[in-house]
C-alpha cells in the first residue's frame, strides 16, 4: 500500500510539473502574440491613415512591461522621432512640454498613446542580444546558455518606470545602466543597436527590429522586417537563432 501511494505521488508530481511548465510556456506565448499583434495594428494604422505610427517597449514597473503605440500629429515631429534623444527635443504644442505621452489626448505633448498591450505576469523582454555567447563583449552574456539548454539565467529587473536594463549597478559598458543602449526593441542579434521603430504610410518599418520576450526558461521572439513583414516564434534550441534569421 506505502509503495502504491509512493508512486501516485510520483506521478502526481511529473504530472504537476508538466502543467506549470506548459502553463509557463503559454504564458510566453501569449506575450509574443500580443506583441505582434500591436506591431500589426500600428502597421495598419499608418497605411489606413496614411500617416507614422511609432511603437515604444516601456518598463512601467517590477513585473510591468508593456508594448504601445504612439502617434505625432505633426509629420514633421512623426519624422524627427528616431531615438529616445529625438523624442525628448520634441517640444510639444505648449512649446515646452516633451517625452512620451502616456494619455490617449494630444494635450501639451507632441504626441498621444493609441493603443497599449501589457507582457503576461512573469515574462518579460530580453535586453541581452548575443545569442549564443559566440563572440559576445566582455562581461555580457548571451541568451541562450549552451551547457544547460535553456535561456541564460538574467538578473533582476530595474523597476524605474521608462527604463528597461538590468543590473543598475552595472556600468561596465556595453550595456550601462544609463542612456538607450539597454531599451528594445534592436535591431538584430548581429548589431544589437537600440532604436525606437515606427510604421511608414507604405507600411514599410523605420528598420529592422528584433524583440527577445521570455521568462527563466521559455524565450520567444518577434521579428519586423524593413519592408514590413511582421514574423514571430519560440526558441527551443541554438539551431532555431539560424533557422530562424536571428
Amino acid at each position: 500500500m506505502v509503495a502504491v501511494v509512493c508512486i501516485m505521488l510520483i506521478l502526481f508530481g511529473i504530472v504537476a510539473s508538466s502543467l506549470t511548465g506548459f502553463a509557463r510556456a503559454r504564458k510566453v506565448r501569449n506575450s509574443v502574440e500580443r506583441v505582434a499583434t500591436v506591431l500589426h495594428v500600428a502597421r495598419s494604422k499608418a497605411i489606413s491613415d496614411n500617416a507614422i505610427y511609432h511603437i515604444r517597449v516601456e518598463n512601467r514597473g517590477p513585473d510591468n512591461q508593456w508594448i504601445s503605440i504612439y502617434r505625432f500629429p505633426k509629420a514633421s515631429d512623426a519624422l524627427r522621432a528616431a531615438t529616445e534623444t529625438d523624442v525628448q527635443a520634441i517640444k510639444g504644442t505648449d512649446g515646452v512640454t516633451t517625452d512620451w505621452n502616456p494619455r490617449s489626448t494630444q494635450g501639451n505633448y507632441s504626441n498621444y498613446r493609441v493603443e497599449a498591450q501589457g507582457l503576461e505576469p512573469g515574462v518579460y523582454f530580453e535586453t541581452t542580444y548575443y545569442p549564443l555567447l559566440c563572440n559576445p563583449p566582455v562581461g555580457v552574456k548571451g541568451v541562450w546558455d549552451r551547457s544547460k539548454g535553456r535561456p541564460t539565467a538574467q538578473g533582476t529587473l530595474h523597476s524605474d518606470p521608462g527604463t528597461l536594463y538590468y543590473d543598475p549597478h552595472n556600468t561596465k559598458l556595453p550595456y550601462p545602466a544609463i542612456g538607450d543602449q539597454n531599451l528594445v526593441p534592436k535591431v538584430s542579434t548581429a548589431t544589437p543597436t537600440a532604436l525606437v521603430l515606427s510604421f511608414m504610410p507604405d507600411g514599410t518599418a523605420s528598420g529592422p527590429a528584433l524583440l527577445f520576450i521570455r521568462d527563466e526558461t521559455n524565450l520567444g521572439w518577434v521579428q519586423v522586417w524593413k519592408g514590413g513583414l511582421i514574423r514571430s516564434g519560440d526558441i527551443t534550441a541554438p539551431g532555431d537563432f539560424a533557422a530562424s534569421g536571428l
